[in-house]
């Protein structure tokens, strides 16, 4: 791969995982928002990293929908989100959106969300007859359990983190900067 990635194995997990909060809360269509950097929904379920504003689209039966922001990033998302339609937000993310969800049949339904949705997005999507349901809880719930692949990329994580601090500590010495 030409980017560390989880399996499609674990995708699939994860995604049989959320369909069954979805089902359990009565929502066919489901949100991962995340702006900022945060939003961990976004790459738990897509490999993309949240950099500014992007929401995805999840429907169980078609393929999701990413909208990301910066018009420059949607190349860089599409290569990472591959199971994915890769959107540039337009000059609204979250209408953007919400002409997706009504492509999917979605007016009048509940929409569940994983991440953080402002009043302003939360708003614009109620506007256009959507119920938006907080799912961030169950969300939560879903990544206390570990499964054994993201447990071994912890391993690698704490292993490369190990490396640095040793090579820090063999070549440190008195007068250096910050950058040496």
């Amino acid at each position: 791969e030409p980017f560390p990635r989880f399996s499609d194995t674990e995708m699939a997990r994860r995604r049989a995982a959320v369909e069954a909060v979805m089902e359990a809360a009565d929502v066919r269509h489901l949100l991962l928002s995340g702006a900022g950097f945060r939003g961990s929904a976004v790459p738990w379920l897509t490999h993309w990293p949240v950099t500014t504003e992007v929401v995805g689209v999840l429907t169980p039966g078609e393929k999701d929908a990413l909208f990301v922001q910066y018009y420059n990033h949607v190349p860089m998302a599409t290569r990472l989100a591959t199971e994915a339609d890769v959107h540039w937000g337009g000059a609204s993310t979250i209408e953007s959106v919400a002409g997706e969800l009504d492509g999917r049949g979605a007016k009048g339904t509940r929409v569940g969300v994983f991440g953080p949705l402002g009043f302003t997005q939360r708003d614009a999507l109620a506007e256009r007859g959507f119920e938006v349901v907080n799912l961030n809880r169950q969300y939560v719930r879903l990544r206390l359990v570990k499964s054994d692949e993201e447990l071994d990329w912890f391993r690698i994580g704490a292993a490369l983190s190990d490396l640095a601090i040793d090579a820090l500590l063999e070549n440190m010495h008195s007068g250096l900067d910050e950058h040496d």
